[in-house]
């Protein structure tokens, strides 16, 4: 049965809906983010530093805690001590280590990326996005370190086309904010 003329919603019509509010960030809370980040980024370091002290056999025989020093002179290795493969070793641990973290770290962050957050969550989420970014760069960068060092013949390839996929991921962000696009 058809449905009576008057019945019928108009297409002109516009419902009343009020605009969303948008929700305001504090300073404080984008100073604690940031304070944030930055404890964690620390924590970080001090947890790869005693995991590799930990488990790298060759971090007491290279005796590497005192051979820090503040000139730019190359210490000379200790007898015994074979500072490529402490550097090795170094690397892998380290990789071992990031890779789960960095990996379950982004599959959370492409979990919630389309959530509708409030601005509590929305500022941890992107104190979580720069950590993540940040281990993940220097990763790429001491594995980078460590090829120029040792290797460098493959490590300048390595480096080259760390550029070259870094400018590539700008050209395609840079044009989709251009053209307004999600990612």
């Amino acid at each position: 049965m058809p449905v009576p003329v008057f019945d019928q919603p108009m297409n002109n019509e516009k419902e009343d809906v009020a605009p969303k509010m948008k929700e305001k960030t504090s300073a404080a809370a984008i100073f604690f983010a940031i304070f944030l980040v930055l404890v964690a980024m620390l924590t970080a370091e001090l947890f790869l530093f005693d995991i590799n002290r930990h488990f790298n056999n060759n971090y007491q025989v290279c005796n590497v805690e005192n051979q820090t020093q503040f000139t730019f002179q190359k210490a000379p290795a200790p007898e015994g001590c074979d500072m490529k493969e402490y550097e090795g070793l170094r690397v892998i641990i380290h990789i071992i280590v990031l890779i789960p973290f960095i990996v379950t770290g982004f599959i959370l962050i492409m979990l919630i990326r389309h959530k509708q957050l409030s601005t509590y969550y929305r500022i941890l989420r992107n104190a979580f996005i720069i950590l993540m970014c940040w281990l993940t760069v220097r990763m790429i960068g001491e594995i980078e370190y460590y090829l120029i060092k040792h290797d460098p013949v493959i490590g300048k390839y390595v480096i080259l086309l760390t550029i070259i996929s870094l400018l590539i991921y700008l050209v395609i962000l840079i044009q989709r904010r251009y053209l307004k696009r999600p990612l």
